[in-house]
């Protein structure tokens, strides 16, 4: 994965942005399973 914005962004933005890439791709993933465990 390039990384295009690093002369734009911290590292903690870049961790973040991650994170929340993660995030998405889990909940692509694993699908509204996830919602269950709040329930």
């Amino acid at each position: 994965m390039p990384e295009v914005f690093d002369d734009e962004l911290t590292d903690d933005e870049l961790d973040q942005l991650e994170a929340l890439g993660a995030a998405e791709d889990a909940e692509l993933i694993l699908g509204p399973a996830t919602g269950d465990k709040d329930a």
